[in-house]
C-alpha cells in the first residue's frame, strides 16, 4: 500500500508552472533506524518553518506569504494507536524543536466535508434505498 501511494503521489513532485510547490515523498521501511531519521527530518523542517501561500485581501495582493513555525497539527479527541504512532510520538517527545500542538480536527472535517458529483450520487441512492428498505 504505501508503495502504491508514494507511486500516485510522484507526478506532483515534477509539476511546472507559476505555482510550483516543493514537494518531497518519504516512504517508510522495516528498518526502524531509517524510519527515526524521516521523522527527525520531519520534525527539523516544521521547526525551521513553511513558508505558506496565503491570500491577502486587505493588502489587495495574492503573492503574499507567511512563515508557520513550530506547529503540528493533530487531532486530539482522536486516539490513535499502532507501530507508526508510537514511533512518531517517540521522536516528537525527544525533539529539541519548541513544537507546539494545534488543533486541525475544523480544517479536517471541513475539507472531508467537499464531495463531488459521483460521491453525492452514491448518497441519494443509498438514501433511496435505505427508505425503501423500511
Amino acid at each position: 500500500m504505501r508503495c502504491i501511494l508514494a507511486k500516485l503521489l510522484q507526478p506532483i513532485t515534477s509539476s511546472s508552472g507559476s505555482d510550483k510547490v516543493e514537494v518531497e515523498i518519504l516512504t517508510r521501511s522495516k528498518d526502524e533506524a531509517e524510519n527515526k531519521k524521516q521523522f527527525e527530518k520531519i520534525i527539523e523542517i516544521i521547526g525551521n518553518g513553511v513558508r505558506r501561500f496565503v491570500t491577502l485581501k486587505h493588502l489587495q495582493t495574492t503573492n503574499a506569504f507567511r512563515l508557520q513555525q513550530n506547529k503540528v497539527g493533530t487531532l486530539p479527541k482522536d486516539k490513535m494507536t499502532g507501530k507508526f504512532v508510537q514511533e512518531w510520538q517517540k521522536v516528537l517527545a525527544g525533539a529539541e524543536a519548541d513544537l507546539k500542538e494545534v488543533d486541525v480536527a475544523l480544517g479536517v472535517s471541513t475539507l472531508l466535508a467537499v464531495k463531488d458529483s459521483e460521491e453525492l450520487v452514491g448518497f441519494r441512492s443509498t438514501t433511496i434505498l435505505a427508505r425503501l428498505s423500511y
